[in-house]
Parts: structure tokens; sequence; C-alpha cells
């Protein structure tokens, strides 16, 4: 995230003040303890109050210089005004398509990506949202591969249930691009809105974490 990124380059500018000072400290000392060993007459005062101020100072003159280019990272890696990610379609009627922030490099990738999204449904048993019927995984025409389900999303209270289709669309470069379409079965449209928000926003978190899987574990999803 552009937050962490500048906060890590502050830090390590802070880091690295640190050591200076304490290495310059290190030196000053060793040179005034070395020259009045060998006879020099060099006054030194490790108990100045200007020691402790020169010491901030130098701490004060780093973090600063961090800070500008730290600031030009964090827009550099989201150029735009948006600092995260945000669902730029709305719904229309009780229907609502999704696209996702996500792709795959090939058909069978995407193949894979459905398997284990199907995978995590059928053992999914948190509070936020509850299968109803499905997942169950098609081909349709253009190569087009889709992952249904019915779900009841959380509180159970409030009735709110949805028919959900995850869909993989091949690119001209033959990628898979990824995006949810759902329509309203139960319950009240403006609270729908809000809660599948929610649905959508861990759906991209599981995917992601797609990204992260041992290549041994992908091969699996793809070919089993």
């Amino acid at each position: 995230a552009p937050t962490h990124i500048a906060l890590m380059t502050i830090t390590e500018g802070f880091t690295y003040s640190v050591i200076g000072v304490i290495a310059g400290y290190i030196v000053a000392s060793s040179t005034g303890t070395i020259a009045q060993l060998l006879g020099l007459d060099i006054p030194m005062d490790m108990s100045s109050p200007h020691l402790p101020l020169a010491f901030l100072l130098s701490l004060l003159a780093v973090i600063l210089s961090c800070t500008y280019p730290a600031l030009k990272i964090s827009k550099s890696v989201t150029p735009s005004l948006r600092r995260r990610w945000e669902i730029v379609t709305t719904p229309r009627g009780n229907r609502w398509y999704v696209p996702l922030p996500f792709r795959v490099s090939s058909h069978k990738e995407g193949w894979g990506v459905m398997k284990y999204l199907a995978e995590y449904f059928q053992k999914k048993y948190t509070g936020e949202f509850e299968v109803l019927e499905g997942p169950s995984i098609e081909e349709r025409p253009e190569k087009r591969l889709v992952l249904r389900l019915s779900i009841i999303l959380a509180p159970r209270d409030v009735a709110v249930s949805e028919y959900v289709e995850i869909i993989a669309t091949p690119t001209k470069n033959r990628k898979m691009i990824f995006g949810v379409y759902s329509e309203l079965r139960t319950g009240k449209r403006y609270m729908w809105i809000t809660l599948h928000r929610k649905f959508i926003d861990h759906i991209r978190k599981q995917m992601l974490l797609w990204r992260t899987l041992d290549p041994g574990v992908k091969l699996k999803y793809m070919y089993h």
C-alpha cells in the first residue's frame, strides 16, 4: 500500500540516521581518547548539553530529507487519487456486476483459480456468509469460466440472499480477467448493497491469496 511504502522509506532513513549518530559519537570519542594518549591537547566535553541537541538535529535533518521522496514514491505506486481499491460500478435494479483487479496469465490458470475458490466455498465456516447452493463450475461459450453459487449474507436476521457468479473472461492476449455478477434474491435492496460490498472485498482478498500459493499447489488445482 502507498502508506506502507512511505512509512518504510521514512523508517529506513531514521534507522540510517541513528546508526550514523552512534557511529559518529564512537568515532569522535575514540579520536579524542587516542589524541590524549598521544599527548595532544584536544578539549572534549562529552557531558556538554549541546551534544544531545546535535544528535537530535542530525536525526531531524535525515528524517526531513526522507519525507518528500517517501511521499513521491507512495504516489507513484498509486498514481490516481484513489488510495485503495474501490468498486466502480453500481447496481442496476437487483443486478450488479463488479470487475475485480485480478487476472491470470492463462485459461488453465483460470481453471485453477476457479477450483481453488470452489474448494474455499465448500469449506467456508465463518459468520460472514453462508453458502446455500453450490458451488459449481462450468465453461461457457468463448471459453468463459463461471463459478456459480447462492449465499445468504450475514447477519442472517436481515435475510439478504443472492445468486452469485464469479466469471473469468479471456482477453485478446489470452489472459483471464475476473468479475462478480450477482442478483438479489431476498431482503432489502439497500441492505444488500452494503453487505454485498463486504462480500466482494472478501472475495477479492481471497483471490489475492492465490498469488501466495506454492507453484506446486497451483499446479494441483490447475490439472486435477
